[in-house]
């Protein structure tokens, strides 16, 4: 079984089980994404079934050197890590001090995110963080009011 168009849709469609086949994938080359196949397989319809086994197939049959595949795999990873970050912006907000926060919320959002300014960590990750922070850090200020 060949991938067709109708499989790349699914991968690139933007719903909760094509994102956790999109993991899977990445999981499947290597990335580190924490995803669980048995959840996939339980909650997964025809559809995306079939296509994880065409998944399978063309790695297998390429010996995982599909182009559109590595590069799928590559942008599931990036989306798993900025998920990723986004939401540890947004605990390490929730573990201060509501005053602490309020008060020094700008400068927190920089010195405390430890992907800012990293070589390695692409630019997006990095905002993440920063994004998840601001957006406690903007809850606590609304209801300080």
């Amino acid at each position: 079984m060949a991938l067709t168009v109708k499989h790349f849709q699914l991968m690139e469609a933007d719903y909760g089980m094509a994102k956790k086949l999109r993991y899977l994938l990445a999981h499947l080359y290597g990335f580190d994404v924490e995803v669980s196949c048995r959840d996939f397989l339980v909650q997964a319809g025809e559809a995306e079934q079939d296509t994880w086994v065409a998944i399978q197939k063309a790695f297998a049959q390429t010996k995982g050197a599909n182009i559109r595949l590595q590069q799928l795999a590559e942008k599931a990873n990036l989306e798993y890590q900025v998920e990723q970050a986004y939401e540890a912006g947004r605990v390490c907000a929730q573990e201060l001090l509501p005053a602490q926060l309020i008060a020094r919320g700008m400068e927190l959002r920089y010195s405390k995110n430890p992907y800012w300014q990293k070589a390695d960590v692409p630019e997006q990750v990095q905002q993440a963080w920063s994004d998840g922070f601001q957006e406690y850090l903007e809850l606590t200020r609304e209801e300080s009011w």
